[in-house]
């Protein structure tokens, strides 16, 4: 959670207020004992900079429940995959595909919280070799 509290307070410094943002999470899913960050409060956070500023956050997960972890964090589905650390590419891009219907749509707020991953992105995060 620190690291997603860190990520936003960068993109809040670094980025004009008129600007689109999109902040990639990727994760095992584990807590590793953030100190400055809960759960509740990034999910008050990331639910401020989606509702209010139209930021895209993406959540992709590795080796858990991906859509029970970012919906606890109060994240749109559509935005939220499942990638195999042996799909890597295929993840990135994903990522890169969906950060750019973002970029280019014309109302980023509702394209942030109505789009999502395709299909077939979402089949490209995954290892070939393994069914889930």
């Amino acid at each position: 959670f620190d690291a997603v509290g860190l990520g936003v307070g960068l993109l809040d410094r670094v980025a004009d207020t008129d600007e689109r943002r999109i902040l990639a999470i990727m994760t095992d899913g584990l807590e590793n004992a953030s100190r400055e960050y809960t759960r509740e409060t990034i999910k008050a956070l990331l639910d401020r900079k989606q509702k209010e500023e139209g930021w895209l956050v993406l959540y992709l997960g590795a080796g858990h429940d991906a859509w029970a972890q970012a919906s606890a964090m109060g994240l749109h589905a559509g935005n939220v995959a499942a990638f195999s650390k042996r799909a890597m590419m295929g993840s990135m891009a994903a990522m890169g595909a969906r950060s750019k219907r973002y970029a280019m749509a014309q109302d980023a707020g509702e394209d942030a919280s109505a789009g999502g991953f395709t299909d077939r992105e979402r089949t490209g995060m995954v290892d070939p070799k393994k069914k889930n």
